[in-house]
């Protein structure tokens, strides 16, 4: 209970989410503890709001979740690196799919009140971001507030975030020898032997040390 306590305030105070101006709305499964804690418990713990649906739900409705963070006026989102892109991808096929009446609806999207999004739970990829911002940038999402971030069960939930940095590799070399091998950022995007690696940001300044260490030599 401690352990959850101090993760919690962590999370709130990292994530400036405090009071009843803090509207979560997410789609991720209370058995996952980013879905139990950071869009669920830390809601309860922080005093804001929360919308929800199922796992299944967003699966089946992929662009319920945009247009319920319209709705409820979303302030902190949480999902995995997969959602955005599909999110992006079944949200541009839906315009293509509907009549003009239900692209009008679309158009009467405002994103404006989101203020924090979390990306985290697998590997976070610049293609899935990109993807994201170019189609919902237009109504009202901000550039600004994603937020890559790390996090582990064994640490409760919340480790790190507010992941800016981008770093253009060589990718041969990071696949075969697990060496990161920095390159010109100005790089093409079609280079096939370039990787984009996205950065989690820092601990938290609250009593959060990460230690990289050695399996084999256990170095530092």
């Amino acid at each position: 209970h401690e352990n959850l306590s101090d993760n919690l305030i962590k999370i709130t105070n990292e994530l400036q989410a405090h009071g009843d101006d803090t509207v979560v709305v997410s789609w991720l499964p209370q058995y996952h503890d980013m879905g139990l804690i950071g869009s669920y418990l830390g809601v309860l713990f922080c005093g804001g709001s929360g919308y929800y649906m199922s796992p299944l739900t967003f699966l089946q409705n992929t662009t319920l979740w945009i247009e319920a963070i319209s709705k409820f006026h979303g302030t902190h989102l949480q999902a995995p690196n997969f959602a955005f892109r599909l999110t992006a991808r079944k949200f541009n096929a839906s315009l293509y799919r509907n009549s003009s009446e239900d692209d009008n609806s679309k158009q009467s999207l405002d994103l404006s009140s989101v203020r924090h999004i979390i990306n985290a739970a697998e590997p976070v990829t610049e293609t899935s971001i990109n993807s994201f911002f170019d189609t919902f940038s237009k109504y009202g999402l901000k550039e600004d507030v994603m937020f890559p971030t790390y996090g582990l069960a064994e640490h409760t939930v919340f480790v790190c975030s507010g992941g800016k940095q981008r770093l253009t590799v060589s990718k041969d070399t990071l696949e075969t020898y697990g060496i990161v091998k920095e390159l010109d950022g100005s790089i093409a995007d079609n280079d096939e032997n370039i990787s984009r690696l996205i950065g989690c940001g820092y601990p938290s300044k609250q009593n959060v040390d990460v230690k990289i260490i050695n399996t084999e030599t256990l170095e530092q």
